[in-house]
């Protein structure tokens, strides 16, 4: 035996309360791929904020699309947040899919 210890923060934690708080901490985040119907390239690039938050719950409620993305439906990138000394900027970006519900964006930040 290793004798560690497991730590696991989010788990069993409310989803809808856990955007809320990285809004609220000043986290600015974007959403880099869709890989989940209803998801498509619209998704891309948008910020999680109030609005994404509404929007995903609906999701969620309809299709059991998880609101952080945990299970794959969409991936995020940081762009900024209280642990960063600076921020990072979108410098360019291409987008690409892969398939009917399957959009990435590739990012270039400086």
């Amino acid at each position: 035996m290793l004798g560690l210890k497991s730590v696991n923060p989010l788990w069993h934690k409310d989803e809808i309360g856990y955007l809320n708080e990285l809004i609220g901490a000043g986290f600015d985040v974007v959403v880099t791929a869709v890989a989940a119907y209803p998801l498509d390239g619209s998704w891309l690039g948008r910020k999680i904020d109030g609005k994404f938050v509404s929007e995903v719950s609906v999701l969620n409620d309809k299709y059991k699309i998880h609101p952080a993305g945990e299970g794959g439906e969409f991936e995020t990138f940081v762009l900024n947040c209280p642990l960063f000394s600076r921020g990072l900027k979108i410098k360019s970006f291409e987008d690409s899919s892969s398939g009917e519900h399957s959009w990435r964006r590739e990012l270039e930040v400086e």
